[in-house]
């Protein structure tokens, strides 16, 4: 389903699970993800809560508009949704750039949450964290987003991981690329990281 935000862009969601459920758990995700990326959990989860996943603006199958959204901003898109689907006191789980827009809405609105997990984000922005960001930018720009994975990668999962993968590489570097993320997507994306103090 889609939602039609203030501005007119439409963000897509889905409820699914408990629809009388007394804990809502609602699923950001990070910034080449979309709902798809939460099909792991939701399964385990059906049974006792009420489900939502949505796709932040840029994501997914959510529009794109021609100009990008601070982490205020998709807090905001966020809000939105939950007063439209009349939830309060929810449940916000956030990974990575989903954690970035966690953050801002446990601080913008904060009357909203029962409680916030926050999951491989960050808070603030060192040098090196900087550096990881214009490395994926400059890939991106020069050889699109199967570039950008293969520089992505090894900062996202780690050594551990690449020595001793649960799946195969090349098997997430496939199913990454098969979701065809529009570049200008991503750069609208990487500017709210840019941009975040």
């Amino acid at each position: 389903m889609h939602h039609t935000l203030t501005d007119g862009a439409k963000m897509y969601y889905e409820v699914q699970g408990q629809e009388n459920a007394a804990k809502t758990l609602v699923f950001i995700g990070g910034l080449s993800q979309s709902t798809i990326a939460w099909g792991g959990y939701l399964p385990v989860l059906k049974a006792n809560y009420r489900l939502v996943v949505l796709d932040l603006i840029f994501q997914g199958k959510s529009d794109a508009p021609a100009t990008h959204r601070s982490f205020d901003q998709h807090a905001a898109d966020v809000k939105s949704l939950l007063d439209h689907l009349g939830l309060t006191k929810v449940y916000l789980i956030g990974i990575s750039y989903g954690g970035a827009v966690n953050m801002r809405f446990m601080v913008n609105y904060p009357e909203m949450l029962a409680k916030s997990v926050i999951m491989a984000s960050f808070a603030h922005k060192p040098p090196m964290f900087n550096a990881i960001g214009l490395a994926w930018t400059n890939a991106l720009k020069a050889g699109g987003y199967e570039l950008m994975l293969d520089v992505m990668l090894p900062a996202v999962l780690g050594k551990s991981y690449f020595e001793n993968p649960l799946i195969p590489i090349e098997v997430i570097k496939t199913g990454r690329k098969d979701l065809h993320l529009p570049n200008h997507n991503l750069f609208m994306l990487m500017m709210a990281t840019a941009e975040k103090r």
